[in-house]
Formats: C-alpha cells, sequence, structure tokens
C-alpha cells in the first residue's frame, strides 16, 4: 500500500513541481503526508496547472529575484543552485509570450505615426521598400493598390505588435559572440546565462512601462530605455566585475554599441519584411 501510495503525483506545496516520490526533487521537501491523503482542490488545480503550462511557484520568485538581484540569479543557475528558480531560457520564452500578448492588445505602434518619424541612420525604410518618403506619399501608394489608410494601418500594428520581441530573441546570438570575444577565459554557457537572465529582468521592467504607450508614448520610450540600461550596467559589472575600472568600462561601452547597432539592425530587417508585406492580407 504505501509503494502504491508514493506512485501518486502530488504538487510540492512548497515550489509547485509535480513529483512522485517521498521528497520533492527541486527544493528538497518532504511529502510523506501529501501522498498519504487525498489531493485538495488547490493542490489539484495547481498540479494541472504544472503540467498544462509547465509553470508552478517558482515563476514568483524567478520574477523577484531576477528584478532584484540578477546576478544572483545568474550565479545560482551556473553553481548548480537554480532549482528553485525557472530555466532562464524558459522564462525568456514565457516573457517573450506575455510581450507579444501585451502588444497586440495595446497596439503601441502606429504605422503613420512611424513613416514621418525621423529616419534612423539616414535610411528610410519606408522609402526604400515602398518608394514613399512621407505619410502622404504612403497614403498615395496604398490608393493606388486599393488599400486603405485603415487596413494599412492595422497589419502593420498587428504584425509589428506581434514581432517586436523577436527583435530581443535574434539579437541574443551576435551579442553572445560580441560577450565571446571580450571574454574568451569565459564560456559560452556562462555569456548565455548572463543575457538571458539580464534579458529577463529588462522585459520585466517593460512590462511595467508598456501601459505608459497609451497615455504618452515619449515617456514610455524614455523610462522603458532607462530601466533597460541601468539594469544592463548593474548586471554587467556585477557579473563580469568592475575591476580594473577602465578595462571594465571599454568592455561595457563595447557591449552596449554593440548592443544598440544588433537591435537597430535586427528592427529594422523586421520592419522592412513588414512593409514589404503590407499589402498581403
Amino acid at each position: 500500500m504505501e509503494s502504491s501510495a508514493r506512485a501518486v503525483s502530488t504538487a510540492c506545496p512548497n515550489c509547485g513541481a509535480v513529483v512522485d516520490t517521498p521528497f520533492c526533487g527541486y527544493c528538497g521537501r518532504s511529502l510523506r503526508d501529501e501522498h498519504t491523503g487525498a489531493a485538495g482542490p488547490s493542490a489539484f488545480v495547481r498540479e494541472g496547472a504544472v503540467e498544462a503550462l509547465g509553470l508552478d511557484r517558482r515563476l514568483v520568485t524567478t520574477a523577484r529575484d531576477t528584478l532584484r538581484r540578477p546576478a544572483d540569479v545568474i550565479g545560482a543557475h551556473l553553481e548548480g543552485h537554480g532549482s528553485r528558480y525557472l530555466h532562464p531560457l524558459k522564462f525568456f520564452l514565457l516573457l517573450g509570450g506575455v510581450y507579444m500578448l501585451i502588444f497586440t492588445w495595446l497596439q503601441p505602434f502606429n504605422f503613420f505615426a512611424i513613416a514621418d518619424a525621423p529616419d534612423s541612420y539616414g535610411i528610410s525604410l519606408t522609402s526604400v521598400v515602398l518608394d514613399a518618403d512621407n505619410a502622404e506619399e504612403l497614403r498615395a501608394v496604398f490608393a493606388r493598390r486599393g488599400l486603405s489608410e485603415e487596413t494599412a494601418n492595422a497589419r502593420f500594428e498587428g504584425r509589428m505588435n506581434t514581432v517586436t520581441p523577436l527583435v530581443s530573441v535574434l539579437s541574443l546570438v551576435p551579442l553572445a559572440l560580441v560577450l565571446g570575444a571580450l571574454w574568451r577565459s569565459r564560456s559560452w554557457r556562462d555569456h548565455a546565462t548572463f543575457l538571458l537572465v539580464t534579458w529577463n529582468a529588462i522585459w520585466l521592467v517593460g512590462l511595467v512601462t508598456v501601459p505608459l504607450f497609451q497615455f504618452n508614448s515619449t515617456v514610455a520610450l524614455l523610462v522603458d530605455y532607462a530601466g533597460t540600461y541601468v539594469y544592463l550596467a548593474l548586471t554587467f559589472f556585477s557579473f563580469y566585475g568592475r575591476r580594473p575600472v577602465m578595462p571594465a568600462v571599454l568592455r561595457f561601452v563595447a557591449f552596449v554599441v554593440a548592443e544598440v547597432t544588433v537591435s537597430s539592425v535586427v528592427s529594422a530587417l523586421l520592419s522592412a519584411a513588414i512593409l514589404a508585406t503590407i499589402f498581403i492580407p
């Protein structure tokens, strides 16, 4: 009877992990009492959520510590003590999905506002892709193609808001290469963990600032950029070290320049791809 009772899967009341042993393999809590009785409604719902979504109570701990002390979270994963946290890649993908949902709901991007905005690096994507230099010329292009302004804007917003998180995803690989060049003595696992945890912290801050786009996009962008580079600096110097000072600062500056360049290039390529498909339903 005891062996059959132990075979019943139970959600650990401490961390939420689903196990079928007398002890939780994630946090070490004894589950003997939990295995001897029938699971209550809360345990049933928690276990179902863990099985269906792959989430547990570590989500709250991961989000909290990623915001409060991201360098410690990186160290815990690298030292083999990260079982109390969600894997950084899993958390990264989860936040990316949340970002897509929120952007799709809030629609912070407007096609014609972006078309009238100053060009980056002297290149106008609307001019290159659609042969239109401003909003008025774009409207003329759309009129010739039988595309209304509302439809064009809706297509652009929906697609741009959905793929925006991909900018971060596609930027991490070249940034890992940059870190590998700056710190040849460190492993790729170190760099990958640093990037994932740092961008998780940046995305968590971004999720707080996204609603500001509904009220003042300029303020929202300033808050988002400030949060991004404050977290980037704190985590960078905490993880890679700040001594000697000058080499550490130069490496950070090189990394920031690489991050801005890579993000801008990836964002431009994705925007160009969306513009090229604007006439496709």
